[in-house]
């Protein structure tokens, strides 16, 4: 038997598992926004990788030339120095010319130990950033010569890069997300 009296007491309940599509709209589009500012922070961490790397090589190159112009220099110095001595102990130099070139000869190669001590450094930054072993030998064919002059305003080239730049462009996502 069946009582009919207990059906009409029941209480029934519709419980949505889905969310309503407007909700799932604004999620998406936030989340859109998230990705592309975390992209624009990815660019942006691209953009500073690559500018330190740069740097790197530039300061590398920068080094290698003062230690070759500083050889250069040494050697003459040298040539200096041997004919100031040659001119003292024959009589007809005086020693304080001796002692001045002598001088010079050894701050050019205190110089000289300095440079390689910070070629050093800069190389093994330079690796680092490669992902490389720091104390790989890197040989740097030269630079690029620049024959061009800017064309743009600089008040334009700014506005550019400001516009462009991904972090810029990375806060406006996080800002326009979170509105």
């Amino acid at each position: 038997t069946v009582d009919v009296t207990q059906g009409m007491m029941a209480n029934y309940s519709v419980i949505q598992k889905f969310p309503f599509p407007s909700k799932l709209i604004t999620k998406g589009k936030k989340a859109k926004k998230e990705y592309l500012s975390r992209k624009n922070e990815y660019d942006a961490a691209k953009l500073d990788t690559r500018r330190h790397t740069e740097h790197a090589y530039h300061e590398l190159y920068f080094l290698e030339r003062a230690i070759k112009i500083n050889r250069e220099l040494q050697a003459l110095f040298g040539k200096w120095v041997a004919s100031e001595k040659g001119r003292y102990d024959t009589g007809k130099g005086t020693a304080q010319n001796f002692l001045k070139a002598q001088a010079e000869l050894e701050k050019m190669r205190s110089e000289a130990a300095l440079l390689e001590a910070k070629r050093i450094t800069s190389q093994a930054r330079l690796n680092i950033l490669r992902h490389r072993d720091p104390s790989e030998k890197i040989h740097l064919a030269g630079l690029p010569k620049i024959g061009h002059t800017m064309r743009i305003p600089y008040a334009e080239l700014e506005k550019q890069v400001l516009e462009n730049h991904p972090e810029v462009q990375a806060a406006q996502k996080m800002w326009e997300a979170n509105k």
